[in-house]
């Protein structure tokens, strides 16, 4: 995994977009000019998806609505379509490897920050139709936690993680410090690009403005950068600042490494075997707030994975779990994305059917009966709630409703 950062010694956009142009060479104009066409695109229109495939024109769009726009950028007095050696040589100026590194990988994913530009999530890879770079791109601004559109439920709990205490100096003038009450697991789950990074970013820099702690985050590519904070941010990418110790794995030496830094928060992007979901829930048993997501369709299914690693010790979770963000984007009629959420916060009853295993009971309980109603939200609560609001359609409720809870039965 690689990490390319353009801008940040300056921090002006435009000459970041000056210093990629210099250090890629002109052969890789084409990609500056590029970059500056989606610039300004981006003022009027949602950009987050971009495909460059060999000898086509290179297409933008939107996530959930990728009716694609074709870029026709004019390279001596013709229309420009990349072939295989320029995306090649693009790919290999950015990571700075040789070519025939390219040809021996059948997929590399890397990202590539431009101060004040945007963040671009990239792979290369390579079908029977020759090669190809796909591209998330993301603001270089991380949002505001406001601007999430989160229940209040999910709102009111989170300001709950941070307190605040009045401290003296010595020459008696006194200090607001705000710091983390206790640890435990934050989880974000759902699909791809539902928004789970931007969220917890946001959450990250809720957060760091608040706190005068350590937050440390551990990713694989480094996406969203904190460039100013009150609480230091360190961030490490993994399989490049943390790596495979002797009889260790990368999530084991992770887990060592952030235990010897003692941070207050902990952000562990997605979590996939076994292994590495026991590890977090570990860490999160250890007095830090941990933040992280996983691949699953909603809290019950999340719950279930949770369960058949954690087995016999099924307290571990129980005791830190704090609270499971599912999300969800909408693409409405009129064009418009919208987050949907399912929002569990487990209240003493349902951490002991956790501690349990009682899987059946939780979900009779948080469906069925809306025991935790006054902190929780389902997805069909807030599909209910976009509708009364006129978010979406009656239509769109019924059609999202039976999408959602058919992957509950």
């Amino acid at each position: 995994m690689n990490e390319l950062n353009y801008g940040f010694d300056h921090r002006e956009p435009s000459k970041a977009l000056e210093e990629l142009k210099s250090k890629l060479g002109s052969k890789n104009g084409w990609f500056v000019r590029f970059i500056a066409e989606v610039m300004k695109m981006k003022q009027h229109q949602n950009i987050t998806d971009i495909v460059i495939k060999e000898n086509q024109l290179i297409k933008v769009g939107a996530v959930k609505s990728f009716i694609p726009l074709l870029i026709k950028l004019e390279l001596n007095n013709s229309i420009f379509k990349p072939s295989g050696d320029d995306i090649n040589f693009l790919t290999h100026s950015l990571l700075g490897k040789d070519h025939s590194y390219l040809n021996s990988m059948s997929s590399i994913d890397f990202s590539l920050a431009i101060y004040g530009i945007g963040i671009f999530r990239m792979n290369y890879s390579r079908d029977i139709m020759g090669v190809g770079l796909s591209i998330r791109y993301l603001d270089f601004d991380i949002p505001e936690f406001d601007r999430l559109q989160y229940p209040a439920y999910y709102k009111k709990f989170f300001e709950t993680l941070v307190r605040e205490r009045t401290l003296v100096d010595a020459e008696g003038k006194q200090h607001r410090i705000g710091f983390i009450g206790s640890g435990g697991l934050v989880l974000h789950i759902g699909p791809t690009g539902s928004g789970k990074t931007t969220a917890i970013a946001s959450e990250l820099r809720h957060i760091a403005d608040r706190i005068s702690g350590t937050i440390v985050t551990y990713e694989n590519p480094v996406e969203y950068r904190f460039v100013q904070s009150k609480a230091i941010v360190r961030q490490f990418e993994l399989g490049k600042h943390i790596k495979d110790q002797e009889r260790l794995s990368t999530f084991e030496t992770l887990k060592y490494h952030l235990l010897r830094n003692a941070p207050s928060v902990a952000m562990i992007s997605e979590v996939k075997t076994e292994q590495e979901i026991f590890e977090l829930i570990d860490v999160a048993n250890r007095g830090h707030l941990v933040f992280s997501t996983m691949h699953a369709k909603n809290t019950i299914e999340a719950l279930s994975l949770m369960l058949s690693v954690i087995k016999s010790a099924r307290h571990l979770l129980a005791t830190s779990l704090l609270a499971i963000v599912s999300h969800y984007l909408h693409l409405t009629l009129d064009g418009k994305i919208v987050p949907v959420y399912e929002v569990f916060i487990p209240d003493k009853t349902v951490k002991k059917k956790i501690q349990d295993g009682n899987l059946g009971d939780i979900h009779r309980m948080f469906y069925q009966e809306k025991v935790l109603a006054q902190s929780s939200m389902t997805f069909p609560d807030c599909i209910s709630d976009l509708m009364s609001r006129g978010v979406i359609s009656d239509e769109e409720k019924k059609e999202l409703t039976a999408s959602m809870m058919s992957a509950l039965n």
